[in-house]
């Protein structure tokens, strides 16, 4: 994740986020990188970060993966988030979609919800 340096004068409201590192992330920076990332499941509940990364390494640079964890066990819950740099990442690793292995279950990878462009399906 990158760093971001709190300015002074700067004010946060109610729905900006402080992360575990009192890291503050707006509103429009959680949206930024939301338009950035995909959803990932099927995952083994022993994989790590680095086994992700390793996999999804050739579709660009990765700026975040999150994987929610059991709080009893610390193990993931089985999906996740990979939140990449650039736009053109997210098609690469849609097209390993359940192509890929992670011990011994395919990765099943799907567009963050609420990104696609593709809007006709919208009712007004």
């Amino acid at each position: 994740m990158e760093n971001y340096v709190e300015d002074e004068n700067q004010e946060y409201n109610d729905e900006d986020y402080v992360d575990e590192n009192n890291e503050v992330e707006t509103k429009e920076l959680q949206a930024e990188q939301s338009d950035k990332s995909v959803f990932i499941s099927g995952l083994p509940y022993t994989a790590t970060e680095n086994e992700i990364k390793e996999l999804f390494k050739d579709c660009g640079r990765i700026k975040k993966i999150n994987l929610p964890k059991y709080q009893d066990t610390g193990r993931n819950l089985g999906y996740g988030h990979i939140y990449f740099q650039k736009n053109k990442s997210i098609k690469k690793a849609l097209e390993k979609s359940e192509k890929v292995f992670l011990g011994s279950r395919y990765v099943k990878v799907e567009e963050t919800k609420g990104q696609s462009e593709d809007k006709s399906n919208i009712f007004i």
